[in-house]
This record gives structure tokens, C-alpha cells and sequence, in this order.
């Protein structure tokens, strides 16, 4: 192994940085995609059941889905829960989602009120489509920064 004079050992650190960076850049219909799979887990529970239970095992399925994909295309896995400037971002959505999520089956099965799951959903959507995609810069930004 040959030593590397530190500045081409700083240069082989940003260009390999840039190509993961580049690499992980996921297409335009992911966020809107993830957010839909998020907001259709909250939603579902205006369904009744067993349609409450499809459709949680469809979403879910369809993040399992666009997540494998991802990963098997970019050659990256990467999850949520990571320290740095992408964790407020991920404990943001999380915080949405629980809430929402069980705002919506506590209204429903407490108070017997479908309705707001769906609103509960809509706001899942945006929600995480924003979140994806807020998650997604920050983390390729911190890539390409050294």
C-alpha cells in the first residue's frame, strides 16, 4: 500500500463523497410516493375493516417497495434515524405521524368517527412527501460537504 500525500487523500475523499451523493439522489416520485404510502396508513382507518387492513398492508407494502428499490438501484441504504442534520427532520414526521395516526383510530374506535382519518391522511401526505424530500437534500448535502 502506498502512502497518499494528504491533500490527494482529501480530493479522493470529496470525489468519492460527490459520487455517493449523486448516486443517492432518488427520482422526482419517491417523496410524493412515500408520503402517499404514510398517508394512506393513517387514512385507512376511515375503511371499514377488513378494508382498514388492506389498505395498511397495501402503503406498507408500497414503502417496502420504493425503499428496495431505491436501495437496489443506488447501491445505498440509508435509514431515518441517523445523528446529525437529517434527525430533526425524521423526529418532525415521526411526530406528525403518531400523532395524526392515533388521533385517527382513537376517534375511531373511541369515538366512533371515521371521517377524520382522512384529513389526518392528506396531512400524513404532505407531510411526509416533505419530509422525504427535506431528509433527502439535507443528507446529500452533507455528503458533498466535508
Amino acid at each position: 500500500m502506498t502512502a497518499l500525500d494528504p491533500q490527494d487523500a482529501l480530493a479522493l475523499v470529496r470525489r468519492t463523497r460527490a459520487g455517493l451523493a449523486s448516486r443517492a439522489t432518488p427520482p422526482r416520485w419517491y417523496a410524493p410516493l412515500y408520503g402517499l404510502g404514510c398517508g394512506t396508513i393513517v387514512a385507512a382507518h376511515a375503511l371499514p375493516r377488513p378494508g382498514s387492513w388492506i389498505a395498511t398492508i397495501a402503503a406498507f407494502g408500497l414503502l417496502v417497495a420504493i425503499y428496495g428499490w431505491w436501495r437496489r438501484s443506488s447501491g445505498i441504504g440509508v435509514q431515518g434515524f441517523r445523528r446529525g442534520r437529517t434527525l430533526p427532520v425524521t423526529l418532525a414526521f415521526g411526530a406528525v405521524f403518531v400523532v395524526a395516526g392515533f388521533g385517527a383510530i382513537i376517534l375511531r374506535y373511541e369515538h366512533g368517527l371515521s371521517w377524520p382519518a382522512l384529513p389526518a391522511g392528506v396531512v400524513v401526505t404532505l407531510a411526509g412527501a416533505w419530509a422525504s424530500r427535506t431528509w433527502d437534500r439535507i443528507w446529500i448535502a452533507d455528503m458533498e460537504r466535508l
